[in-house]
């Protein structure tokens, strides 16, 4: 989650937001999240291509 924080440049809390919101996918393992660096450089994309950088 730290790592997906800085590489999105966002608060934890807004990283909680993509993910509740279900724009951003993530793996359960246990008690861990973990969010695939494919997910991340997707929603990049997607939201590149909807014009909202």
């Amino acid at each position: 989650m730290p790592e997906a924080c800085a590489l999105l440049r966002i608060s934890r809390w807004g990283l909680y937001r993509l993910i509740h919101s279900r724009q951003l996918k993530t793996i359960h393992i246990g008690s861990r999240r973990l969010i695939p660096r494919d997910a991340v450089l997707d929603l990049i994309e997607k939201l590149g291509q909807e014009g909202n950088f």
